[in-house]
């Protein structure tokens, strides 16, 4: 190689000058570029930094600075493990790790360090390969941006939507959204468990085509929520996945955009399918009550406590009081008079405030018309609206205590029977000796008897001294009296012995309207001057049915047994001598298979007292040797026993009184001819 010359040499260094001199305004330009460059680093809001290979801070911005809280003078060196916790240093390692073996920069990875005060910070990196000039990997720059505040905010509302995520998920309610068309755009996954659609499943669903059971509700609904612009307490019948119903209730409204435009209907549907049939339940039974409470034969009613003030009242109330509802609501037990013993209410009321309930409280009541009857009341206190309400059922028990005292008449009359008839046959040969024996006495004190004169001969008196000496001290009266007495004694020892034994007569057929018309005439010719009556006198009613009726009985008892009757209607009817037109009614007609006779007078009527007691064997309220207190009773014993009827009797102080004969009828009616 040629060595330079000195010419050379000058030739170089003036061309080398002039190379420099054109270099002056590229440093110029360069300088200023790298003074632009700085003024923005230094300037800008995010972090720039600039680390070695080993991770240490080599350059940094104002704003990297003031993320970190350092002085410049702490964070030049300092590694960027002494701000990070173990597990972000780990994953910036990698990063950066990455980086240098593929040269490929890294954008927006999320740091989160710890400041000078201990404090964290949560910043996006990017991660960029320095190189010098032959290419050789120097370290690694980057901008940092501190998107702590936005983390926050993301944090809250990831929070903010776990919690409303959860909440949805969690209510048993169904929270839903629908377009304009009424496509299901949300739906909360209580979805399955209403209607056994999963999520995915009811997304996209047509409202009206397949959730309503009946699309017209989907058209109320719809119109209520133009109208209105929302919708409480709707109520329809949606579909399942099964193809059953359950019942909803709905409240919505329309959302809209940022604008203010309608994006479609958002609502909370609740499942009230029980609630609906309780509803329905509870209708039903307040259905089935009124039901059982109107077409209850027994009576009843809803009272207001205080005062007795009808509420209600059933048809079964109307059928026994005699009233209608218009006559009786409104008004209180006190104006109708219903009560008999008001003091009956009063202790009803009192057990009522105290226990709550009463249970087979008996009184008496009084129906429209006046008719006296017996009730068996079962009530309660209940309450409506607040106010106390006696709600009471009562049963009639008028005829079932008439049969309960013809029962214990019948049981008074069988013990009185059996007893009786032992001390009959006890009886019976004394009466027959004393009747017997008073007899003879009769024919052996008459004058007509040749053996009697015999024998006074020999006592040397005559028979007819004998016969003036008993006409004189009236021993022929007496004697009379004697075997009228053992006679009449006899005939009540053979009414007793009925009590003991049924007739042996074998029952026949009888035309109960031939019997009652022959024991009228054989009532007609009976009269008793010292009784002061006359059955001619009485005015006879006949009240019959146009048919013959036919029973099964024995004549001579059931002929007794309205005798009986009617000689003590018209005993009763000639103690009253102010009566001027004493009347006997008597009604034949057919009741539930009985014949059923009624004798009615019009006398002075039986007191209440004695009409319990008037089948009682002895019970008479005649005086002492005129009525043996047999008559009734043993036909109350032919009737009861022996026929297997019914006899009764009722009766008012005044208004007379009525006997009651019920009597079997034969399965045929022969029509009269």
């Amino acid at each position: 190689m040629k060595k330079p010359t000195y010419d050379d040499l000058v030739s170089q260094v003036k061309k080398l000058k002039k190379e420099v001199a054109a270099c002056d305004p590229l440093k110029k330009e360069l300088k200023e570029s790298r003074e632009r460059h700085e003024s923005i680093l230094e300037n800008m809001v995010e972090g720039y930094y600039e680390v070695d290979l080993k991770g240490n801070f080599v350059s940094f911005n104002q704003a990297m600075q003031n993320m970190l809280g350092f002085e410049e003078q702490e964070l030049i060196g300092m590694n960027n493990r002494d701000f990070m916790d173990n597990e972000t240093a780990r994953q910036v390692f990698q990063t950066f790790n990455k980086v240098y073996n593929t040269g490929e920069p890294s954008r927006a990875f999320n740091w989160t360090l710890i400041t000078k005060d201990g404090g964290k910070r949560y910043i996006e990196a990017s991660i960029t390969l320095t190189r010098d000039g032959n290419g050789t990997p120097t370290g690694f720059q980057g901008i940092a941006r501190d998107v702590t505040e936005i983390k926050v905010a993301e944090n809250r509302l990831r929070q903010s939507e776990m919690k409303y995520r959860d909440l949805i998920d969690n209510t048993p309610d169904l929270l839903y959204q629908t377009n304009m068309e009424g496509v299901i755009v949300f739906i909360s996954s209580s979805v399955y468990r209403l209607s056994g659609y999963t999520v995915q499943e009811a997304l996209g669903m047509k409202m009206a085509e397949e959730v309503y059971a009946f699309p017209e509700e989907r058209q109320r609904f719809l119109a209520e929520l133009k109208q209105n612009g929302k919708i409480r307490d709707f109520e329809a019948r949606l579909k399942r996945k099964g193809g059953s119903i359950w019942w909803a209730s709905t409240n919505a409204h329309f959302f809209t955009d940022e604008h203010g435009t309608i994006q479609g209907v958002e609502g909370i549907t609740r499942d009230i399918t029980n609630q609906k049939k309780m509803e329905m339940a509870l209708r039903e039974s307040e259905e089935k009550f009124r039901l059982a409470f109107m077409t209850s034969p027994d009576a009843i009613n809803l009272n207001r406590a205080s005062d007795g003030l009808f509420i209600d009242i059933n048809e079964g109330f109307t059928s026994l009081m005699g009233y209608t509802r218009e006559e009786v609501l409104g008004k209180t037990s006190h104006e109708l008079d219903i009560w008999v013993d008001v003091e009956d209410r009063k202790r009803l009321v009192e057990k009522l405030l105290k226990y709550g309930v009463v249970k087979d409280f008996e009184a008496r009541f009084r129906r429209k018309d006046g008719e006296i009857g017996d009730g068996l009341m079962s009530a309660r206190i209940i309450k409506i609206d607040d106010t106390d309400v006696i709600l009471s059922l009562t049963r009639d028990i008028t005829e079932h205590k008439r049969t309960q005292e013809v029962l214990i008449q019948s049981e008074k009359m069988l013990s009185v029977g059996g007893l009786a008839a032992g001390m009959a046959h006890e009886i019976n040969n004394p009466i027959a000796g004393i009747v017997q024996n008073a007899q003879v006495i009769e024919k052996r004190l008459s004058k007509d008897l040749e053996a009697n004169r015999t024998a006074a001969s020999k006592q040397g008196v005559s028979m007819e001294s004998i016969v003036r000496y008993m006409d004189e001290r009236k021993i022929y009266d007496l004697l009379s009296s004697l075997r009228q007495a053992g006679l009449r004694a006899a005939d009540i020892v053979s009414n007793i012995l009925s009590f003991s034994r049924k007739s042996e007569s074998t029952p026949s057929q009888f035309c109960l309207n031939d019997l009652i018309e022959q024991t009228i005439r054989i009532a007609e010719n009976d009269y008793d001057l010292k009784k002061k009556y006359d059955f001619r006198k009485i005015i006879i009613h006949r009240v019959t049915e146009e048919k013959t009726i036919w029973i099964t009985c024995n004549g001579s008892s059931i002929q007794q047994v309205l005798l009986n009757i009617l000689r003590n209607s018209a005993e009763a009817l000639f103690e009253n001598e102010a009566n001027s037109s004493p009347t006997i009614t008597i009604r034949l007609s057919i009741e539930d298979a009985y014949a059923t006779i009624e004798i009615e007078d019009n006398g002075p009527g039986i007191e209440a007292d004695h009409l319990k007691r008037i089948f009682e064997p002895f019970f008479t309220t005649k005086p002492v040797g005129i009525g043996t207190g047999l008559g009734l009773s043993v036909s109350y014993f032919i009737v009861t026993e022996i026929h297997n009827g019914i006899m009764r009797a009722t009766s008012a102080p005044g208004k007379g009184a009525t006997f009651i004969v019920q009597l079997p009828v034969l399965p045929m009616i022969r029509s009269t001819v």
